[in-house]
């Protein structure tokens, strides 16, 4: 497959002293001075996705004795928007907004780290590490002292009932 002959994108860059902005005849990419924020927005100015305040880092790592980079992206998240994709899973879910997942291959788990949206786009993360989708926290264990009035309940709610005091 060689060079498309089709006809080139025209575009153009605006600058501030607050953002920098690259246009085309469908999109506006915004990249905020001050944090490095991205927006993407269509031609009329209609936030299509953008990054959350401080939504990226890069955290120096070691990993197997090599020196290297954690890297988080976090999106604002979209109202009424659904989000397909990451690959074949094995929970059955269609719509993966709002679910957490480890993303790296395994016996019946494929991952293919591209989402589409319902709102027309679609993202390649393009990294071959190990990730996370959603919540990144670490899961931890309930201390049994925040575990308040806890009886025997119906498998409906999973064995029990009672309150969750968090720290």
């Amino acid at each position: 497959i060689g060079p498309s002959s089709g006809t080139p994108v025209k575009w153009s860059t605006s600058s501030t002293a607050r953002a920098v902005t690259l246009t085309t005849a469908k999109l506006r990419v915004t990249v905020s001075r001050p944090d490095g924020a991205v927006t993407f927005a269509d031609a009329s100015g209609r936030t299509i996705l953008a990054e959350e305040a401080n939504g990226h880092r890069l955290t120096p790592a070691t990993v197997q004795g090599e020196r290297t980079f954690h890297v988080q992206q976090v999106w604002k998240a979209n109202a009424g928007e659904s989000l397909y994709g990451l690959g074949q899973r094995q929970e059955g879910k269609l719509n993966v907004k709002g679910y957490d997942f480890d993303l790296w291959q395994r016996n019946t788990v494929v991952e293919v780290p591209v989402f589409v949206s319902s709102r027309g786009y679609g993202i390649l993360w393009d990294n071959t590490a190990p990730s996370k989708w959603g919540d990144i926290a670490p899961f931890e264990a309930v201390p049994p002292d925040a575990l308040v009035g806890v009886k025997a309940g119906t498998p409906a709610v999973r064995g029990f009932e009672g309150t969750i005091v968090a720290p």
